[in-house]
């Protein structure tokens, strides 16, 4: 049992040190950093292409590329939680583009625009941006915007 533990334990720390070239934000005094491979991506390359798209398309405001970014059904999530925050769920692109204007604001512009990759946080659910307006993660071979909180 105890040299389980002990093998359990090994393998924790040395797998996490393992694969460096998954980490895009270091941790720094105040900041966790943020290792890719926690929240589920296959590369580093993988997720700087998704993020370089979503930002080429919020920058354009162009709300089809987008829609074409987001993994269906979407989370929008309203309001501050300390006051109950109001959920919904946008089913498809159609969905997303029929309602864009009622859920991307300013602030979860802003959250991918000026996101720099040195200051990503990331966990098991994905990857953060902004003060959390924005959650991506990768879905199976997909990877896409999986929440919006404004």
């Amino acid at each position: 049992m105890r040299y389980s533990f002990l093998l359990f334990l090994l393998l924790a720390v040395t797998s996490g040190a393992a694969d460096k070239s998954m980490v895009i934000a270091p941790p720094t005094k105040g900041h966790s950093g943020c290792n890719l491979s926690v929240a589920g991506f296959k590369s580093k390359d993988q997720f700087l292409r998704f993020f370089a798209a979503l930002q080429a398309a919020s920058k354009s405001s162009d709300k089809v590329k987008l829609a074409d970014l987001v993994i269906y059904p979407l989370s929008l999530n309203f309001g501050e939680k300390r006051y109950g925050q109001m959920k919904r769920k946008i089913r498809d692109k159609k969905d997303f583009i029929t309602q864009f204007q009622s859920f991307f604001s300013k602030k979860v512009y802003d959250a991918i625009e000026y996101q720099k990759a040195a200051g990503l946080f990331c966990n098991a659910q994905g990857v953060m941006l902004g003060r959390g307006e924005v959650w991506i993660a990768p879905r199976g071979n997909a990877v896409g915007i999986i929440t919006i909180n404004n």
